[in-house]
């Protein structure tokens, strides 16, 4: 269940030097990153299948990734109701001028 840390089962790879863990919210996937190498890793099994080589001569901390920023469901929905009420509004002033 979600926020519950459970055993599922060995990487298959020992861990060394700089590491790092992540699991994409959009599609699930788990990555992690074990010094220079980039692995997903299965959530059912822990089993780590590598990617590939990142970073190489440079180091790792030359990846770079870029996020879209998407807003809250309640941010768009308080955007819609400002929208709307200010159109409320002006309707309600010009029907009264005229």
């Amino acid at each position: 269940s979600f926020n519950t840390l459970n055993l599922v089962g060995s990487l298959g790879i020992t861990l060394t030097g700089f590491n790092g863990f992540d699991i994409s919210q959009s599609s699930g996937i788990a990555f992690l990153s074990n010094d220079d190498f980039l692995y997903t890793v299965n959530l059912s099994t822990g089993a780590a299948t590598l990617l590939g080589t990142i970073g190489g001569a440079l180091g790792a901390d030359t990846i770079s990734i870029s996020a879209v920023a998407i807003p809250e469901p309640s941010t768009t929905a308080l955007l819609g109701a400002a929208l709307l009420g200010s159109a409320v509004m002006f309707v309600r002033r010009r029907t009264r001028r005229a």
